[in-house]
């Protein structure tokens, strides 16, 4: 082999997003190592007839009752802009999806704000800018595919603990997380500042971040217990918590993990329900 051809076969290992995957899923077992009853798995198929779409996880890792469900991206270059609005403070509060496996009734679940560490902002828009996606594109694609796997896998969890026949109830909280080698920036803006005539920012906030929470309406199936009384309620029940990690700050993150029942209780929701 020549060092021409050496050097052509090593650049495009490295723009792989294979190696990528790889060190994510490395981090996340030495993580998840630490704890009760921990898994890591890759390429873990999935399928939703509904919204006729299917793919494979890339990353699924557990511990616990946490079980996170992994999309790792890796852009040549660019960067991801998460807009920031009403001067947003940062946050501990993620909307997820759960389920809890009873043995002597039916199964329940819904989605509902945890508290998890570390903070971070919250964000309910991005703009990516690469030169691999084409230039400027949204991230709602791969978002809503990421909560429809989620979903599936929540399902076949479910599954796996009724094969088992365990004697007690069992929760799990399922996490999307995405894991990209693109920067993450916060663009915080003020509504009252934006310009009517060209609906532009004169303001030049841009600060880079580690990890951001993204939180919007998405289209992915939703199954919950929960029958919305009210449309804003309906808004509410479709919101989802998407967390947005940087890879080079992977490791930092994962070790200041932890996860909670809401603020205001500090019961997790399968507890009301028994």
């Amino acid at each position: 082999m020549s060092e021409k051809e050496l050097e052509r076969f090593k650049s495009l290992v490295n723009a792989s997003a294979y190696l990528q995957r790889l060190a994510v899923e490395e981090e996340f077992r030495k993580f998840c190592s630490q704890r009760e009853m921990e898994y890591v798995t890759h390429d873990r198929p999935w399928k939703e007839e509904t919204l006729k779409k299917e793919g494979f996880i890339d990353i699924v890792a557990g511990y616990g009752i946490v079980r996170f469900v992994v999309e790792c991206k890796h852009p040549r270059s660019g960067g991801w802009i998460f807009l920031i609005h009403d001067n947003k403070q940062e946050t501990q509060r993620t909307r997820c999806h759960w389920v809890s496996y009873r043995n002597s009734s039916e199964d329940i679940s819904g989605f509902d704000d945890f508290e998890i560490e570390p903070k971070s902002l919250e964000s309910d828009a991005c703009i990516i800018d690469s030169e691999s996606d084409n230039g400027r594109t949204q991230i709602g694609h791969t978002a809503d595919n990421l909560l429809a796997s989620a979903e599936h896998f929540a399902m076949e969890e479910l599954l796996f603990l009724h094969n088992k026949q365990w004697k007690l109830s069992w929760p799990l909280v399922f996490i999307p997380v995405i894991v990209t080698t693109a920067h993450l920036y916060a663009c915080v803006v003020d509504r009252r500042k934006i310009s009517l005539t060209n609906a532009a920012v004169s303001e030049d906030n841009f600060q880079s971040v580690p990890m951001i929470r993204y939180r919007r309406n998405f289209s992915a199936k939703l199954i919950s217990d929960h029958k919305p009384q009210s449309v804003a309620e309906a808004i509410k029940n479709r919101e989802r918590s998407i967390i947005v990690m940087n890879t080079s700050h992977l490791s930092e993150l994962l070790s200041q993990w932890n996860l909670r029942g809401p603020s205001f209780s500090g019961r997790f929701p399968w507890d009301s329900t028994q």
